[in-house]
């Protein structure tokens, strides 16, 4: 019978003292990453091709760990350790203990123990959200057929690191479109330890730390962001997010815009001098019904200005 524990090992990786939110510092310091790799039955014993699950793992985490680890310090924890049931035990350490910031759980099951309790099976989408909260982003990556899909969409989704354009709610490992990255033999696993590898290690963070070890921190760091009133960027500065230069609210005038945002054109109380606003609010009540004229009110003025040059006329004959 084949346990699942990944909520047990990420459990014990959120009480780890190396695993705190990252404290700024001036010195170059590339970032850590502890791999979490299930070391069950099934992985042992599971062939593709002509190779376990668990060779195709370590091959593959060979190879794409030499490719990076100028650029970042990694570690390693299996698990179930010991007993079945298990927590995971720490078997590499990264070459500094001070804050690892990404976990990459590789697993191919349940999480599962004899006796099953179905109430526990998301719990490791909790655990995720704890380490989450301290500040350690979890790369899912889910290993053959028998994965439960379910829980580790769920897990991609609170850690922020879904997939674009993911179904949350897959629970077939077969189904397009998950949020964790699915993987089905060697090839797969190398291309989407690639993947993380290459968005963990390749650039600054928004931390306040040299990354990237180039003698600067937090350098050309932009992203999107928004508000009601519409979308702009905002850069990092001193490991926070600032200045965004979305458009801000302002008093509603009468010139057919949502000056404040608030889902409605010229509504409220819109006083406006003619100068400013030639196409009428209407002054005496300070209000705007229709922002500027359109030509059916334009030909009404102009009706209006012809009805009195002709009554001008007649009184001068």
């Amino acid at each position: 019978m084949v346990t699942r524990l990944a909520l047990l090992t990420l459990g014990t990786l959120a009480s780890l003292g190396s695993l705190a939110r990252p404290a700024a510092a001036d010195s170059c310091d590339p970032t850590r990453v502890m791999v979490v790799l299930d070391k069950s039955s099934s992985m042992q014993t599971g062939v593709i091709g002509d190779q376990t699950k668990w060779q195709i793992a370590v091959n593959g985490l060979d190879a794409v760990l030499g490719a990076y680890d100028a650029k970042a310090e990694f570690g390693l924890m299996t698990f179930p350790h010991a007993a079945a049931c298990a927590p995971g035990a720490l078997d590499v350490t990264p070459a500094t203990t001070t804050a690892a910031r990404h976990v990459i759980l590789i697993t191919d099951g349940w999480q599962w123990c004899s006796p099953y309790d179905p109430a526990t099976r998301y719990d490791g989408v909790d655990s995720v959200g704890r380490l989450q909260t301290a500040g350690v982003t979890t790369w899912v990556v889910g290993f053959g057929a028998d994965v439960d899909a379910a829980a580790l969409n769920q897990m991609a989704v609170v850690a922020g690191t879904a997939r674009p354009n993911c179904n949350p709610s897959n629970t077939d490992p077969a189904a397009p479109n998950q949020c964790y990255f699915q993987v089905d033999n060697a090839a797969d696993l190398v291309a989407a330890l690639n993947t993380i590898a290459g968005v963990i290690a390749a650039d600054e963070i928004c931390d306040g730390i040299d990354n990237d070890c180039d003698g600067l921190i937090d350098e050309d760091l932009v992203r999107d962001c928004s508000n009601t009133c519409g979308a702009g960027t905002e850069s990092c500065v001193a490991g926070e997010w600032k200045g965004c230069n979305a458009p801000v609210s302002a008093p509603e005038t009468c010139d057919g815009n949502d000056n404040d945002c608030d889902g409605t054109i010229d509504n409220g109380d819109v006083c406006g001098a003619p100068e400013t606003e030639p196409t009428g609010a209407a002054q005496a009540g300070c209000g705007c019904s229709s922002g500027p004229l359109d030509a059916g009110g334009a030909g009404s003025i102009l009706a209006l200005g012809l009805a009195v040059t002709l009554a001008t006329r007649r009184r001068r004959r």
